[in-house]
């Protein structure tokens, strides 16, 4: 079995919206060379962050820093440890001291 993707027939080209004539197999993408050719750039020239969120590897937010990463767990809320060692001194120092 092929690893391409099978394409319905009378799709549609994802740079320009032409029709794409498929082959015997349907397996085009693109309805030519060159909007081929400006896909792989587009996807080449993505920084790390933005391929990571095509491929959705980036699923959160860092509560401390805001940075977007990849949350290995559902109830994860840091992006690294020093993230999570900050909050926590800062909650430590604005909490109230309570009278014993």
């Amino acid at each position: 079995m092929s690893s391409r993707k099978q394409t319905k027939p009378g799709s549609v080209c994802p740079i320009c919206g032409t029709k794409i004539e498929q082959n015997p197999k349907g397996t085009k993408a693109y309805c030519s060379l060159s909007c081929r050719q400006k896909a792989y750039h587009r996807r080449k020239d993505l920084t790390p962050i933005e391929k990571m969120i095509k491929r959705n590897e980036i699923n959160a937010v860092c509560v401390q820093c805001g940075t977007a990463y990849h949350r290995r767990r559902k109830d994860g809320l840091y992006c690294s440890i020093q993230c999570k060692e900050k909050a926590r001194t800062k909650r430590n120092r604005e909490a109230p001291i309570l009278p014993e």
